[in-house]
């Protein structure tokens, strides 16, 4: 069983990052439907932190919409130990709706039942029945429908993406 905690809003954060990619801003809650944010108690699903590659500084991930082209992404900033962040787009898709409908929180390190354990579809040859986190995720989901999880993957030294549901 999987548990969640939501982290995070602009509300109730300082600024940790000095600039995002060029063109890109943070979701905010004009960007999401009255509908879709009572799910959440009105809470912005747009930013959470954690330790996600487990080097014990905190890391941040946010939603990031590009007005001008029309697009948002998932975008983490990677807190290095000499200060600053290392920034990585995790994905990038075209908002072709006028309400955004994605949103994050951190999943909890530990065991997690993917998509492809429950028996949704068929499974990759390389896709896991079940996932051990060592370090917390990023829940990445749609409102009421499918959600995926980026974690970081210390042999390969970058994130990976598993699907939880579809």
């Amino acid at each position: 069983m999987a548990f969640f905690t939501f982290l995070g809003s602009t509300t109730g954060h300082s600024e940790v990052i000095a600039s995002f990619p060029s063109g890109w801003r943070l979701a905010d809650r004009a960007d999401y439907s009255t509908e879709d944010l009572s799910f959440l108690n009105n809470r912005v699903p747009n930013r959470v932190e954690s330790d996600f590659n487990g080097d014990g500084i905190n890391d941040d991930a946010r939603i990031l919409l590009n007005d001008i082209e029309k697009k948002f992404g998932l975008f983490v900033f990677l807190g290095k130990k000499e200060g600053g962040y290392k920034t990585i787009k995790l994905v990038e898709y075209l908002k072709d709706t006028v309400k955004l409908y994605m949103g994050i929180f951190v999943i909890t390190h530990g065991k997690h039942i993917t998509a492809c354990g429950k028996g949704y579809g068929n499974c990759a040859p390389d896709e896991p029945k079940e996932l051990t986190l060592r370090n917390p995720g990023i829940n990445f989901f749609q409102f009421e429908s499918a959600s995926s999880v980026f974690y970081w993957d210390p042999e390969k030294n970058e994130f990976k993406r598993v699907w939880l549901s579809d």
